[in-house]
């Protein structure tokens, strides 16, 4: 489903990895609005900006490139098993911090191979 909202762009911010975090922020929404947001939230959607109303034809939406139609990526993979591994031995830290802490030291590893 697609919903289009007026927004205002409330803050930007890069981060360390060269992506931007964008906050927006809606008017008022409908509760059926509100319900077709909250199921977007932690997925990876489409957004499109513009200071006038967009028109279905305007959108030049394609399909992303899968490798394995319904299967996750392999990031997705690679999450997930972190994520149980997390959940097994429950370290210190939340998720969230080991997540990023172990994706760095994999980062590390691969590029010292590069040296």
């Amino acid at each position: 489903m697609i919903i289009t909202l007026q927004t205002i762009i409330d803050k930007i911010s890069t981060l360390k990895d060269g992506s931007l975090k964008i906050t927006v922020v809606s008017q008022e929404l409908k509760p059926e609005e509100m319900a077709v947001i909250f199921e977007y939230r932690n997925k990876q959607v489409y957004t499109a900006f513009k200071e006038t109303p967009i028109n279905a034809d305007e959108l030049d939406i394609k399909e992303p490139l899968v490798e394995f139609k319904n299967d996750k990526t392999p990031s997705q993979r690679l999450r997930n098993t972190l994520y149980k591994y997390w959940e097994k031995y429950k370290p210190t830290d939340d998720f969230d911090s080991y997540y990023k802490r172990k994706m760095n030291e994999i980062i590390e590893y691969i590029k010292e191979k590069l040296n």
